[in-house]
């Protein structure tokens, strides 16, 4: 999931000098496991990533 764009300016940089994240990690993570691993959302949402409902899956990440 795309979170907001924090910008450029010094006050919104990570550390005073990184971009700050856009994006979950564990929708990338995710999408990798559903997709191209094929495992199960239950175990995924229970399991590998407990709590991360809000982390949704990046779509169409995967070619065949």
């Amino acid at each position: 999931m795309l979170l907001h764009w924090p910008g450029l300016a010094a006050k919104d940089l990570f550390e005073g000098r990184d971009l700050r994240p856009a994006t979950d990690i564990r929708s990338l993570f995710k999408s990798v496991l559903l997709e191209h691993l094929g495992l199960a959302p239950g175990f995924m949402e229970n399991t590998v990533f407990p709590d991360s409902r809000s982390a949704v899956p990046l779509r169409n990440l995967l070619r065949v």
